[in-house]
This record gives C-alpha cells, sequence and structure tokens, in this order.
C-alpha cells in the first residue's frame, strides 16, 4: 500500500508540476506591454503553460514584431523613393494581422505559424522583384522565412520554404541574367547604400533575435530533461526506500511466523506428552490399580482434565 501510494504521488507530482516557459513567455501576461498584447490574442481555450499556448504565443509575438517593423520601413521607405514597396509592406501588415486574428477565433496556432513564415516568405519575394532582384537590399531577408518555420513550425515544412527559397532566388538571377525578365532598383539611386546598411543591420538584429529565442527552446530542453531526470531520481529512491521497508517488514513477518510455528509446535508436543500421559493413566486405572495419578503443573483446560481424573 505504501508504494502504491508512492507511485501515486509520484505520478501526481509529475502531472500538476508546472512546464518550464519559454524566453519571453509569460502566461499571466503582466511583465510587459508586449506579453499582455499577445496574451490579449490568445483564446481561453489554450491551456496555461501548454506547448499550444506557447506556439500560438510566440506566433503571435513574431507576428506582431514583423507588423511593427513593416510600419518602420515604410518610413525608411518614403526616405528611399522606395513607393511601390510601402504598398507591399502595409499589405503584409495586413496579412501578418491574420495570424493573431485567426489565433483569437480559434484557429489551431499551428495554422498562425505557418502563416507567419508564408507571409514572411511573400514579403521578402515582392521586395526582390520591385528592388533589383537577387541584388535587392531586402534578398538576404530571405533566409528568415525557413528560419521562422524552423522556429515555429514542422521541420518538413521549414526545409520546403528554404528550397522554394533557393529555387525562387536562382530563378529570379537565371531570368535576370538571360534578359527575360528585368528587375530594377526600386530604391533611389543615392540611397541604395543606405538602404542596404540599414537592411543588412536590421537582418543581422532579426537573426541575433531568432538564435535567442533558438538557445532559449534549447535551454528549456534542457531543463526539462535535468528536471525528469531529477524526478526519475528521486523516484527511484523512494522506491529503493520502500522495497528496503517492505524487505524488513518481510524479515519481520517471517520471523514471527517463525516464532508462531516453533510455539505452536511446542504446544502440539506437550499436547501430545499430556495425552501420552492421561492414556496410560487411563489403561492402569482400567487394570484395576485405583492409586493411579497423574500430576501437572498446568493451569488450564488439560490441568482440569488432569485433577478431574486425579
Amino acid at each position: 500500500r505504501e508504494m502504491g501510494r508512492g507511485m501515486r504521488s509520484g505520478r501526481l507530482q509529475k502531472r500538476t508540476k508546472a512546464p518550464p516557459e519559454l524566453p519571453g513567455f509569460n502566461p499571466k501576461g503582466t511583465d510587459s506591454r508586449m506579453a499582455t498584447l499577445v496574451n490579449f490574442f490568445l483564446p481561453d481555450s489554450l491551456p496555461e503553460g501548454s506547448p499550444e499556448r506557447r506556439l500560438g504565443y510566440l506566433s503571435i509575438m513574431m507576428a506582431l514584431i514583423i507588423m511593427a517593423a513593416t510600419i518602420v520601413y515604410s518610413a525608411l521607405y518614403v526616405r528611399w523613393g522606395f513607393y511601390s514597396g510601402i504598398a507591399v509592406l502595409w499589405g503584409s501588415a495586413a496579412a501578418f494581422f491574420f495570424v493573431p486574428v485567426l489565433t483569437a477565433s480559434g484557429a489551431a496556432p499551428s495554422i498562425g505559424a505557418k502563416l507567419t513564415s508564408v507571409n514572411m516568405f511573400v514579403l521578402v519575394s515582392l521586395l526582390m522583384v520591385l528592388d533589383g532582384g537577387v541584388a535587392s537590399q531586402a534578398a538576404p531577408w530571405l533566409v528568415i522565412a525557413p528560419l521562422t518555420g524552423l522556429l515555429l513550425a514542422e521541420r518538413w515544412f521549414a526545409g520546403l520554404l528554404a528550397g522554394i527559397s533557393a529555387a525562387e532566388i536562382i530563378s529570379i538571377h537565371a531570368l535576370g541574367a538571360a534578359g527575360v525578365v528585368s528587375f530594377p532598383y526600386g530604391v533611389a539611386e543615392g540611397m541604395v547604400g543606405e538602404a542596404r546598411a540599414v537592411s543588412y543591420a536590421g537582418f543581422v538584429g532579426v537573426v541575433f533575435v531568432i538564435a535567442l529565442i533558438f538557445k532559449g527552446r534549447q535551454e528549456e530542453a534542457m531543463q526539462s530533461a535535468n528536471a525528469a531526470t531529477e524526478e526519475a531520481r528521486a523516484q527511484k529512491e523512494e522506491a529503493e526506500k520502500m522495497a528496503e521497508r517492505l524487505e524488513k517488514q518481510k524479515s519481520s513477518v517471517e520471523k514471527q511466523v517463525e516464532e508462531a510455528t516453533q510455539e505452536l509446535q511446542a504446544q502440539k508436543d506437550a499436547l501430545s506428552e499430556h495425552v501420552s500421559q492421561m492414556l496410560e493413566a487411563m489403561s492402569r486405572f482400567a487394570d484395576g490399580d485405583l492409586s493411579v495419578r497423574v500430576r501437572t503443573d498446568r493451569d488450564d483446560e488439560i490441568g482440569d482434565l488432569f485433577d478431574g481424573f486425579n
């Protein structure tokens, strides 16, 4: 029974233990305005601390960050004279806003995760076409789409985006080199250097943030594994202690059984001896020996029987 209670207690602790949180993930939404905003779109149907809620949180957060970035870049595009890119940025911002809206409406967080990656791919692809093809200041950003897919979605989806991105770059270069399609620069000629510098600096910053999130998830996985190992070790030690107690109880019971068996054997031997005495006395009495007596110092039923015979 003790072992059963211990094992049930261990399983209960395992079920009720709060899972580790992702970096920046605040289930209660009290630490930052971003957390409050993101949690506003998370439906109550997603359990607190669940993997689905974490995925929804990351997808919405990435979508909102990219939306904010498109607004900032819109102001820069005005400075650089890239007016066609402004329309693309605002259209993409509207598309990214569908991620929190869909999640809030009850759609699976995995849908929002994939939509975030696809929107990023389409955004960068359009900017490349409108601004010099593979020479565009937006070209390096194409790698963000598969990275986002790897962060938010399954590996196969990230691999698919990576393959499509590579094929797109090769196709755009081949079409431009063959003269089939012309990709004019959308950024004003005198602002190309500044546009590339700002774009590359932003690209490095975004890659660094994604790397931090990956690192955080790796550390979370290590913490979860260590916690599971510690819990398993504690349960093993508890089971060993229970087994030791049971072994002691077993030894105690075996000793008690052995003592009881010896006592019963002693009582059996004593009873046999007294029966033999009584039978011998009755035999002598039957032969006419009226002086026969049986001696006993017992103060129990056998003693009463011997006294009655005497």
